[in-house]
């Protein structure tokens, strides 16, 4: 065992429990298990490289809601949008709300703002439809409060789900 390392040649090894390493760096068409490929011969294809993240955004939760525009998320590479969802803490009364939209490069591109009103029970998040889903790397994404009304509801959050490519 020199330096530290067991080296097995030519044979299988399982592990029932836990395997942490410090690097582990696989040979090509080694892992080879379902949850990467059918295709031994294709082990870690570049669907299987998405990664799903998400970007939170939120106001005080005790704070009536407020106007504001912050960013949410920057791309470094290609993927999808899969959902944007927007709640509060507190419910609007009477003929409060909050406007919310989501931009991209500046423009929104959600097909339609999201209005928080008092109709909108507390943490339970209104999910937006995107107009274009898909982004490439520099694309920016901000939260934009557009207005506030009367009765404002309170704690602002939003939720930005994406699919990155790490292929």
């Amino acid at each position: 065992m020199p330096n530290g390392r067991i080296i097995l040649q030519n044979c299988d090894m399982s592990v029932g429990g836990t395997l942490t390493a410090e690097t582990n760096v696989p040979s090509d068409g080694t892992v080879t298990d379902a949850k990467f490929s059918p295709d031994p011969d294709n082990a870690l294809t570049a669907p299987k490289q998405e990664h799903n993240q998400m970007y939170n955004w939120c106001q005080e939760a005790s704070a009536d809601a407020f106007t504001e525009k912050r960013l949410l998320f920057q791309a470094l590479g290609d993927g999808t949008l899969t959902s944007f969802i927007v709640g509060c803490s507190v419910v609007a009364s009477g003929g409060g709300n909050a406007v919310v939209r989501l931009l991209k490069n500046g423009s929104a591109i959600l097909t339609a703002s999201i209005t928080l009103s008092s109709s909108t029970p507390a943490y339970v998040p209104v999910s937006g439809t995107f107009s274009s889903a898909a982004f490439v790397a520099n694309d920016y994404f901000e939260v934009e409060v557009v207005t506030v009304t009367a009765t404002k509801p309170k704690g602002l959050y939003a939720q930005l789900t994406v699919d990155r490519d790490y292929a």
